[in-house]
Formats: structure tokens, sequence, C-alpha cells
């Protein structure tokens, strides 16, 4: 009879290793960021991708978004500790909210690469010129400029989720990580989210997110709250 593999068990840093582990997941949310960027900035000027880079951009931030379950089995651990100092209580925090970064830049670098793995170069090969016209015309190929795209958005969607991208954007290069903090700086941004969220589709949501990284990470620290509130983890006021 078989032997059942036994799952792996977690290994544990102590404290004295937080600061290994938080420059590392500080490094790994800088890394990802700038991917974004670079994504973006390839996707502006129209590249076209071959299938083993879209698959290796797909494969690679999977299992990037599968470790953030380690790290966060860490940090929970830390932050039960009772020997914490306040610094060590404030990083720990901290860290918490870089891996909210964290786990938005990876989704959102798996969604690109999900689009990006339609119009690959292989794929165009592939297709008849009569494909190819329907395609670039529909904004299915990644040549097809953003803009072309048959989404029905209003200009005061693309107007807010841009502002939404933007402040977000000024936020992370002040340095603000904290989810409390953040929310409290977008707080006039809050009534066009929401009005986003009124009359857009699904399908919507995830392009606006696709767009704008600022507006991603915005949605996912608000259905994080949101989360947060719901379980008890976050405490509001009756």
């Amino acid at each position: 009879m078989a032997r059942r593999e036994q799952p792996k068990r977690q290994n544990f840093y102590p404290l004295s290793d937080m600061p290994f582990l938080g420059s590392l997941i500080d490094e790994r949310v800088q890394d990802l960021e700038q991917l974004q960027r670079d994504l973006a900035q390839a996707q502006e000027h129209q590249c076209v991708f071959d299938d083993a880079t879209a698959n290796r951009l797909h494969s690679v931030h999977t299992e990037s978004l599968e470790l953030a379950g380690a790290f966060d089995k860490q940090l929970k651990r830390w932050s039960r500790q009772k020997d914490l100092t306040p610094a060590q209580c404030a990083e720990v925090r901290r860290l918490q909210q870089q891996m909210i970064r964290y786990r938005a830049g990876c989704q959102h670098i798996i969604a690109v690469a999900a689009a990006l793995k339609k119009s690959t170069i292989e794929t165009i090969l592939g297709m008849s010129d009569e494909e190819v016209g329907r395609a670039v015309l529909s904004g299915e190929l990644a040549g097809a400029r953003r803009e072309e795209r048959t989404m029905p958005f209003t200009a005061e969607q693309l107007h807010v989720a841009s502002l939404i991208d933007a402040k977000v954007k000024e936020l992370t290069r002040a340095g603000v990580e904290d989810e409390g903090t953040l929310l409290a700086e977008m707080a006039d941004f809050l009534p066009g989210f929401k009005r986003i969220m009124d009359t857009a589709t699904p399908a919507m949501m995830e392009e606006l997110s696709h767009r704008f990284a600022g507006f991603f990470v915005f949605a996912r620290v608000l259905e994080s709250v949101a989360e947060g509130i719901e379980s008890g983890r976050i405490q509001v006021p009756r």
C-alpha cells in the first residue's frame, strides 16, 4: 500500500530574523511594482510578447502569490508573541501592509500575463489575415491601442479611476504603507469609487484594474478592510 506523502511543515523564523525577512518583502514589493510599470510601458508602445515570456510571467507570479501565504503565517506568528518591542510591533504591522501590495502586484501581473497570452507572436502567426484584422479591430491583440477597446466607459469613470491611480502612486512614492493612513488620505475618493462600483460591470472593473495599477491597489485595500470588518479583525465603533 502506497504511503501518503506528508505535507511539508513551514519553518518559522526567530524574531532576530525580522530585519532579513522585512528587507526581502520590501525588495519583492519594489520589484513587482517596477515590473508593473515596465509592462504598462511595453503595452503603451504596443510590444508583442512570445509564448515563453507570457507563460513565465504567469507561472512565476502565480508561485509568488502562493508564497504570500507563508509570509502571512510568519507575520501572524510574530504578531502573537508577547515579548515584542513597540518597534517590532510597528514593523510587523508595516510588513502586513506591504503584503497587501505584494498580493496586489502579483494578481495584477498574472492578469496582464493572461491577457498577453491571447496575443503572443505565436498566436498571431497562427492566425489568418482575416482573423488578425478582426482581432486588431476588437482590441484583442496586444498591438491594438487600449483606448480602442469597446468597453463602454463614461468619461467620469475613466477620469475618477485615473485620479485614484495617480493619488495611490503619489502616496506610495511618499512612503505611505499603512492601510489606515492610505484610506484616510484617500477618503475624498471614496464617493467616486462607489459611483464606479455602482455603474460598472465586473468586466469593466477588471479592465480598469488592468489599466490603472493604483486603482487596483485601492480596490484591494478596500476589499481587505471589508474582509477585516466581517471577520472581526477590524473593530468598527457602533
